[in-house]
């Protein structure tokens, strides 16, 4: 689980092999959303018009429902919208489409709900972690 760094995310891609899955923190894939609303100087909106901010907390929810699920549930937000409010919401609609319908398995944590904790209430360390440390040890370098 990371929080969207490209830089990360390619360190990942050049260090483990192609077949591990990178999974976006779901407070950061809400956190960037709303800081889009902020840019397009959209605060007032988000705070004043609820149906602004029912419909982009519902972009926001995205991530909690199946993947395969979410470009349907995507295109009815913008359907389900009056004319109006879909013109208020052009600037949110658009930059959810062209930064985040692309890869849809890298934020939606559907598939990590009800799995083991992956926060700071991990109880244990993951076992990569630990082959980490096995490979550390192995040049001879003495952990405290």
């Amino acid at each position: 689980m990371t929080d969207f760094e490209p830089a990360l995310e390619k360190a990942i891609k050049i260090e483990f092999n192609d077949n591990t899955v990178q999974k976006g923190c779901f407070f950061h894939f809400t956190q960037s959303i709303y800081r889009q609303i902020q840019s397009l100087g959209l605060s007032s909106a988000y705070l004043n018009n609820l149906v602004f901010r029912s419909v982009t907390r519902q972009l926001m929810a995205l991530a909690l429902v199946p993947e395969e699920l979410v470009p349907s549930l995507f295109s009815n937000l913008i359907q389900e919208v009056d004319d109006y409010e879909r013109d208020e919401l052009a600037g949110i609609f658009k930059y959810f489409n062209d930064n985040w319908m692309r890869q849809i398995q890298a934020w939606n944590v559907f598939k990590v709900i009800g799995g083991p904790p992956l926060g700071q209430g991990a109880a244990v360390a993951p076992p990569k972690f630990f082959i980490c440390i096995d490979a550390i040890c192995s040049f001879g370098v003495e952990l405290i």
